[in-house]
Formats: structure tokens, C-alpha cells, sequence
């Protein structure tokens, strides 16, 4: 099971109780493909940033899940079939917890030169020193 970030906008003319209901749906969507929902945040009414079927407002979702990679194309199309959802978007959640040494910025020129791709660092070599310095001639 891999974590992933569900988010969805709810049309902003539906009441509360009808929301919850909704909520309460998308859920049971994901419980009955043996997922879990680890995090569930209602962020409220916001504005959207375009106007999406004659709305400028919705209602957004955010819930963090636990699911198989099999359910994601049964939960997508059941997502897509509801009416009172403006958009919706299943992703991978990034995995946060990384090491500190990996971290941690680069500080000294060897590391630096470490972590340039192969192919920049020949091209970086390919260019002479003294053209590199060189100041374009202005006439």
C-alpha cells in the first residue's frame, strides 16, 4: 500500500449537510477498495483561480489514504461520476521523511562537481578557461 493525496472540489451551492454526505461517500469509495484514510481536512469554501462550469467558488477536500495501486483506476472512475464534485486529483504523496544527509546542501566544490550530471560536467570542461572568463567585445 503507497500513500496518496486526494484532493476535490465540491460545487459551492451545495449545503453542509449534503457535503458531509458526500465526504462521507468518497470515503466509503476508498474503505471499500481496502483503503484507509489517514488524514481528512475540510479546507471550507475558497476561490478558485479560474472559473470552472460557470463557478468561481468551491468547497475543497484534502485527504491523505493509504491504497493499492489496483484501486486507483476503480476510484477514479467512481470520482468521475459524481455530479457535485468540480475537479478532483489523486496523486502520490511525496515521501517527507529523507535522511538529513541527504538533506543537507552541498558546500565544498567537490561535492558540487559530485553531483553535476555526466554530461554537464564534459561540457563545462569542453569550454576553455580563458573564454569562459572572457567579457563579449562590445563595438
Amino acid at each position: 500500500m503507497r500513500d496518496y493525496e486526494l484532493t476535490y472540489i465540491i460545487k459551492p451551492d451545495v449545503d453542509a449537510t449534503n457535503a458531509h454526505a458526500i465526504i462521507e461517500r468518497i470515503s466509503g469509495f476508498i474503505t471499500a477498495e481496502n483503503g484507509t484514510i489517514t488524514k481528512l481536512d475540510q479546507w471550507g469554501m475558497r476561490r478558485l483561480s479560474y472559473p470552472i462550469n460557470n463557478y468561481r467558488e468551491g468547497q475543497y477536500v484534502f485527504a491523505l489514504t493509504k491504497l493499492n495501486a489496483e484501486s486507483l483506476i476503480k476510484i477514479e472512475s467512481r470520482l468521475r461520476m459524481q455530479e457535485d464534485l468540480l475537479r478532483y486529483m489523486l496523486v502520490k504523496a511525496e515521501d517527507t521523511g529523507r535522511p538529513a544527509s541527504v538533506a543537507s546542501a552541498v558546500t565544498t566544490p567537490a561535492e558540487a562537481a559530485e553531483t553535476v550530471s555526466p554530461i554537464a560536467a564534459e561540457v563545462v570542461e569542453a569550454v576553455p578557461a580563458a573564454e569562459a572568463d572572457a567579457a563579449p567585445s562590445v563595438e
